[in-house]
Formats: C-alpha cells, sequence, structure tokens
C-alpha cells in the first residue's frame, strides 16, 4: 500500500471535491472538482475514464459515492505527451 511520506489519512469525507478517475486498463489518477460538472486533471490521463466522487475507501462500496462517465474530455491546446508541457485537461 503506498504512503506519502509523513502523511496521514484524511478525515473520511473531509475533501468532498476530491475524484477518483478509473482508467480502464491503465490504473487510475485523481482529479477534482472546479465545478458541479466539470474535474481538473492531468491530460496523461485521459482515456476510458469513470470519475468517483464521494469515496473515502476507493475498494469499499459507499453510499457516499458517485460514480459518473465522462461526457467530454477537454485537453489543454498545447499539451505535449513526449515533454509533459501542459499535462492538464477538464472532464465533463
Amino acid at each position: 500500500r503506498g504512503q506519502i511520506v509523513g502523511g496521514h489519512e484524511a478525515r473520511p469525507h473531509s475533501h468532498p471535491y476530491m475524484a477518483y478517475l478509473k482508467i480502464a486498463g491503465l490504473g487510475s489518477c485523481g482529479g477534482f472538482l472546479v465545478a458541479p460538472d466539470w474535474v481538473m486533471s492531468a491530460a496523461h490521463c485521459m482515456g476510458n475514464t469513470t470519475v468517483i466522487l464521494g469515496a473515502h475507501n476507493i475498494h469499499e462500496p459507499e453510499k457516499t459515492q458517485q460514480v459518473r462517465a465522462v461526457l467530454k474530455y477537454h485537453e489543454h491546446p498545447e499539451y505535449n505527451p513526449d515533454t509533459m508541457e501542459n499535462d492538464i485537461m477538464l472532464l465533463q
């Protein structure tokens, strides 16, 4: 299990704006709500993505979890996957 050095587990549901991005076949990324139907994340996380909000433990079903499909991906127009410059995108 990975950990942040010197970090600690957050109080459950204390950061409701945080999003878990589950990317089919690739793994996962983090993101955060910037508006009710928009999540900001890294452009290298683009893929067949499901967004999960309201989770404390992503491996356990919780009544607070909201699972959403991504309707549109908007990567930075100057995103460069080779150099990772402008590695940012919005998901709707």
